[in-house]
């Protein structure tokens, strides 16, 4: 299991161009001011101003994209924010234990796994004065393996104004 954490979350610092056939993706358009590409067959839809959800079919898995400005004062001592604020967005998540957690330059990844089996892989990065965060929920170990590539694309697809 500890392996699979540590594939979600290498693949999600690092952001390789993964093999995804894209040639029939839709763009997608949020309130908050992002673009993204995500498969035809899946649907998006605003939960409010700043966040979107987009999900399989099945939704058996789901990424959530969040786009929130901020207002940092201190950036140098923002990273230790960054932490304690995905650490306490993991609990939210009912999250009961973290399996990993890594920061490095206003980027933090983490990944867990609920009580009822839900596999959660989050990522927070302070950029141009906004907090850009990436949830994502996979059902199972199954869905994992079937759709995260898909989702790190989506993720590799996403533009902020």
């Amino acid at each position: 299991m500890k392996f699979l954490f540590y594939l979600i979350l290498s693949c999600l610092l690092i952001s390789p161009a993964i093999a995804v056939d894209t040639s029939n993706w839709v763009n997608g358009t949020s309130n908050a001011g992002f673009t993204f590409q995500m498969p035809p067959y899946w649907a998006s839809d605003p939960i409010d101003q700043t966040t979107e959800v987009i999900r399989t079919d099945k939704s058996d898995a789901v990424l959530l994209i969040s786009y929130n400005p901020v207002n940092i004062t201190n950036p140098g001592k923002f990273e230790i924010n960054l932490t304690i604020d995905l650490e306490k967005e993991m609990e939210n998540l009912k999250v009961s234990t973290i399996e990993t957690i890594e920061s490095d330059n206003n980027n933090v990844t983490a990944s867990g796994t609920t009580l009822d089996g839900t596999i959660i892989t989050a990522r927070e990065v302070f950029d141009k004065d906004h907090i850009i965060r990436w949830i994502c929920e996979y059902s199972n170990e199954d869905a994992v393996t079937k759709y995260s590539n898909t989702m790190f694309v989506i993720i590799n697809s996403t533009q902020f104004n």
